[in-house]
């Protein structure tokens, strides 16, 4: 996930709600309009293409956490990264599921001796 610029000392996969999973998705989900008919990005948000798609990556950025340190995060411009992120939150809504899955069938006492390797 470090390639992809996913953040995982900024918001831990442990912190990392299902619902915050569900609004990237949504947010990338409004890229479809301007994608399909770039027209539709005048006709309804009164941008251009061009600002609308930067507007939309902006909006996904500020709900997924990513690092870009002080450059300014790349315009999801086209199809190709769009599919990246997707691919970035289908992955990490696996990794939630499987550690749900993992700690919800072990109890707390049984998972800690686990830990101790022994």
């Amino acid at each position: 996930m470090t390639e992809m610029d996913y953040d995982a000392e900024k918001l831990s996969l442990r912190k990392l709600s299902k619902r915050t999973l569900q609004r990237g998705f949504e947010a990338l989900k409004k890229f479809e309009d301007p994608f399909t008919n770039p027209a539709l990005a005048d006709e309804r948000h009164d941008l251009t293409y061009d600002e609308a798609v930067e507007a939309l990556s902006s909006s996904y950025y500020t709900i997924t956490p990513y690092s870009f340190g002080h450059q300014r995060p790349p315009v999801v411009h086209d199809e190709e990264r769009l599919m990246r992120e997707v691919a970035l939150l289908e992955s990490l809504a696996n990794t939630i599921m499987d550690d749900t899955a993992t700690s919800s069938s072990i109890n707390a006492p049984d998972r800690q001796f686990a830990g101790l390797g022994l």
